[in-house]
């Protein structure tokens, strides 16, 4: 004979917090589809110990020929290297961390060259906007407990609210509408995004759906 358990009454059920709710299958991260491997700035070489497995190498850039200003030719190259890297926390924040740990550690790093000054010029500049966030009340990122969730940018923020609003039933359109105008109000006076795009997102929206209803 089995056992009988009974479930709880919902009504003494604690409820789960939002952020430990499982997310929908359209808002989970992404696979990783990027690793450290695919930086223009690391390699891979042989490893002795096990051949199977080449050691990677955390800097390892194109070095820049003797010419006429190597030097900011050089610093061009490192500052564009931020944009890999953000690629790469797009879909994987601590593959991003590390890139960004180890880089400087690795014995082909030369302080005094042009593409090691652009990389540390960026990511001086990105941890100036990431303190101004943290004054703003965003979470500190914890390598040892990265967050398994979406993301998220502003501009997927504001997408997904314009989505939400224009796949809504027709009793809550003016609702859905008032959210997410209110979401993009919010980002654009804080600075995360700009009139353009606030503009693009619901002035022009507003405007053909007016032009639709005559």
């Amino acid at each position: 004979m089995s056992a009988i358990t009974k479930s709880t009454p919902a009504s003494k059920r604690k409820p789960v917090p939002r952020s430990k709710r499982p997310l929908p299958k359209s808002k989970r991260a992404p696979e990783p589809s990027m690793t450290r491997d695919d930086l223009s700035f690391t390699a891979r070489i042989h490893n002795e110990i096990d051949p199977q497995y080449p050691r990677l190498v955390n800097w390892a850039p194109v070095e820049i020929p003797h010419q006429k200003d190597q030097w900011n030719i050089g610093r061009d190259m490192g500052l564009k290297m931020m944009d890999e890297l953000a690629r790469l926390a797009d879909v994987d924040e601590p593959e991003a961390f590390n890139a960004i740990r180890f880089a400087p550690d690795s014995r082909n790093w030369v302080g005094e060259r042009g593409t090691e000054s652009g990389f540390s010029e960026g990511i001086a500049a990105l941890a100036i906007v990431g303190l101004r966030y943290l004054a703003r009340g965003a979470q500190s990122f914890d390598p040892e407990n990265p967050q398994p969730s979406v993301y998220w940018t502003a501009k997927r923020l504001l997408d997904s609210q314009i989505e939400d609003a224009s796949s809504a039933p027709p009793a809550l359109v003016a609702l859905k509408d008032g959210r997410a105008q209110g979401c993009a109000a919010a980002l654009l006076n804080v600075g995360l995004i700009d009139q353009e795009t606030y503009s693009t997102g619901f002035i022009d929206r507003s405007s053909e759906k007016s032009r639709s209803a005559k």
